[in-house]
């Protein structure tokens, strides 16, 4: 009991510090993201060569999935994540410092591998938080996360507009958020559950999770292609200045977090069906708005846009999997989650691909095609557990 007091009395200060630890992973994310046109610039590297570049970023993010939780159940949450989020800071200078493709590749391969690392960690913290509380935080925590791929979307921005390099901009963001996470590490749980067999890392989702499946991959395919791609449209398709290019991935960046906050409060007004058809049909709008728009206001109002629509379709589809009738809730969640990992971080050098054999104002407009189908199998996400 005294135990249970005291983890009840320091519960504030957890929830904070598994928020901080939320906004420095989008923060430092959306430093890297914020940059990408004088990356791009300064190694003269194409939309081929730039798509091949980001596929290290995603093996990277594919191969600690795979680590992460063996770690996690070793050390601890806490420790990974704070581990993680060093690795992932000590990094982000070498990705300006890379001097050619074949550098910068294993950069990002490591990147994007402490990236995924503390990812798994800060969500096992926000779990256990949850239990411990016995209340939810997971929409506010997955807000944070928004927040500080928002944060670092503008800070990008603001340096770009001032002709700070590269170099010096993400030494900066090194310092500011590791040193904040060093502090804040120190309140996060210093123990979550550990799991005796946490299974594998990848396996084939059971058929009936196709569906639900199908709806994280449509939405993560969205998300990859704004997370990577926002900014190098508007700097090459609209010829935008590098701080207004930065603005993309802010914008939608925006939206996302404002939907999330708020999504919990939609979930109780309106079915999680109809909140997935109508997320995809206003995601396609927004990106109908990118494509046939040639002035960059308008498209930062389209990247808003799509922003709404996509903020609560693949949580919807996570709660789906998880109370999907006679699939474990894990197994369920892990399947569907495998699978829209899969359209987030395949997408991009498709993408990028794609631009190079036509344009990258025809690969963006590929993916209205794909977001239309939303509607049309958004009935998935109504299972529940019996």
């Amino acid at each position: 009991m005294i135990e249970s007091r005291d983890q009840q009395e320091n519960l504030p200060r957890q929830v904070g510090a598994v928020c901080y630890t939320f906004i420095v992973n989008g923060a430092v994310f959306g430093t890297w993201v914020s940059r990408i046109p004088a990356i791009q610039t300064k190694l003269s590297l194409s939309e081929a060569a730039l798509g091949i570049v980001l596929l290290g970023l995603s093996a990277g993010v594919m191969a600690g999935l795979a680590l992460a939780s063996g770690w996690i159940v070793r050390l601890g949450s806490k420790t990974v994540a704070a581990y993680s989020c060093s690795v992932m800071c000590m990094i982000l200078p070498g990705l300006a410092l890379a001097e050619n493709a074949a550098a910068l590749w294993p950069l990002l391969f490591l990147f994007g591998g402490a990236a995924s690392v503390m990812d798994v960690a800060m969500n096992d913290q926000a779990v256990f938080v949850e239990r411990l509380a016995r209340r939810p935080f997971m929409s506010r925590f997955h807000g944070a996360f928004s927040i500080g791929g928002l944060i670092g979307a503008l800070l990008g921005a603001a340096f770009a507009g001032a002709n700070v390099t590269p170099v010096v901009h993400f030494i900066t963001i090194s310092i500011l958020f590791g040193l904040g996470m060093m502090i804040a590490a120190r309140q996060l749980l210093p123990q979550t559950e550990v799991h005796e067999n946490p299974g594998p890392a990848f396996c084939i989702p059971d058929r009936a999770l196709w569906g639900i499946g199908a709806v994280a991959l449509i939405s993560a395919v969205a998300e990859g292609a704004m997370a990577d791609w926002s900014a190098v449209y508007l700097a090459e398709v609209l010829d935008s200045t590098e701080g207004t290019a930065a603005l993309g991935f802010a914008a939608y960046s925006m939206a996302m977090t404002a939907a999330r906050l708020s999504g919990d409060h939609l979930k109780t007004r309106f079915s999680p069906v109809n909140i997935v058809r109508t997320g995809g049909l206003i995601a396609a709008a927004g990106l109908a708005v990118v494509v046939f728009s040639s002035h960059a206001a308008l498209t930062l109002a389209g990247f808003t846009i799509i922003g709404l629509g996509l903020a609560n379709i693949i949580p919807i589809a996570f709660t789906a999997a998880g109370n999907y009738p006679g699939i474990p809730s894990s197994i369920g969640i892990a399947a569907v989650a495998a699978i829209g990992y899969t359209g987030f971080l395949a997408s991009p050098p498709v993408i990028g691909l794609l631009a190079h054999a036509t344009s990258l104002r025809i690969a963006f407009a590929s993916m209205v095609v794909l977001l239309v189908t939303l509607p049309a199998i958004a009935s998935a996400v109504s299972a529940k557990k019996s």
